[in-house]
């Protein structure tokens, strides 16, 4: 039987709770405004944060005496929400990037509950609570400092979607120069805020064209690398804006993680003939972002991506299958103008 000490030795059972709750929320709090100030969206926020909120938390309910582990849970899970309350409350986050970090940080407090747990709640802890909980302290600090003056290198990835369309390579090549105007996605994901791709313009032609890709969160900026016709078209990016529109239901968010944190780097069409009347047409992007663990954002960076690539591409191929019945080869017909 696990002993259960008198409350007169640790505290009260309702003290105890009440300052692992504030405790634990001004210091993690305190610690997340260090690192976003800071501009660096990383380990110590996405990673050793939410580790110390279910540790510290369960650490300090120790203070009131042995517990089982499903309140200990229970209270660092309803830490953690708040803290995210906290960061809508401020302005500091919104619902989209929120709902994004909740498969990253809730497996880590529940490992950080779990070890604490291990620690304090069982039949023979094996230090005070309080002094472990000061070093983690230190360590939470000093994983904020180690973030605040290293700078981890960002890799580059690449993204990349075909479609085969029922239109011979000329008349895909034209509707590809002539994409327009993209109409409004019927994906939920950009009707959330994503930034999503409404029309794209080409002014000039060949090598140092300009592409221009109006989205919902600005212009992304274009300039032409490579003009082969019916082939290839490839361009590297001038300008990113941002890559979503935050929501918050208690103020209107600029969080700074939508400035500079991701940057598209180029982007390419390939065509291939697979036939007369069919052509398979390949997107490819490539971007970096600076936020870490870089293995995680990429996860949903590259599911926006291929959901942009996926709305592009059909509105092409419902551009391309249209005109397809009948349609001159593009070198017979003018060129369309640019609106």
């Amino acid at each position: 039987m696990e002993p259960n000490l008198p409350s007169s030795h640790y505290g009260s059972k309702g003290a105890s709770w009440a300052l692992a709750i504030f405790a634990t929320l001004a210091i993690a709090f305190c610690a997340a405004m260090v690192s976003i100030h800071g501009r660096h969206y990383g380990w110590a926020l996405f990673v050793a944060i939410p580790y110390f909120a279910g540790f510290f938390s369960t650490a300090l309910l120790r203070l009131g005496g042995v517990q089982p582990f499903l309140p200990c849970l229970g209270l660092s899970i309803g830490v953690a929400f708040l803290l995210c309350l906290l960061f809508l409350i401020f302005g500091i986050e919104g619902m989209i990037c929120v709902f994004m970090t909740l498969p990253l940080a809730f497996p880590l407090v529940f490992l950080g509950t779990w070890m604490a747990f291990l620690l304090f709640h069982r039949p023979a802890p094996v230090a005070p609570p309080g002094l472990l909980s000061v070093f983690l302290v230190l360590g939470l600090a000093l994983a904020i400092w180690g973030e605040l003056h290293l700078q981890p290198i960002s890799p580059t990835y690449t993204v990349s979607d075909s479609v085969a369309i029922e239109a011979p390579l000329p008349v895909v090549w034209d509707s590809l120069l002539h994409l327009g105007s993209l109409g409004q996605p019927a994906d939920l994901l950009f009707h959330l805020g994503v930034a999503c791709p409404q029309r794209v313009d080409l002014y000039g032609t060949g090598v140092g064209a300009v592409r221009v890709c109006t989205l919902t969160t600005g212009q992304l900026h274009e300039r032409i690398t490579v003009w082969r016709p019916l082939h290839e078209l490839a361009w590297v990016s001038i300008s990113t804006p941002p890559p979503l529109q935050e929501l918050n239901p208690f103020h209107k968010t600029d969080p700074p993680h939508l400035h500079g944190f991701y940057r598209s780097v180029s982007g390419r069409f390939e065509l291939q003939s697979l036939g007369p009347q069919r052509t398979l047409v390949t997107r490819h992007s490539s971007y970096q972002h600076h936020l870490f663990p870089a293995a995680y954002w990429r996860i949903w960076c590259d599911y926006v991506a291929r959901r942009g690539h996926l709305h592009v591409l059909n509105v092409l191929k419902h551009a391309a299958e249209e005109r397809a019945p009948g349609t001159a080869p593009a070198a017979q017909r003018p060129r369309m103008a640019l609106r």
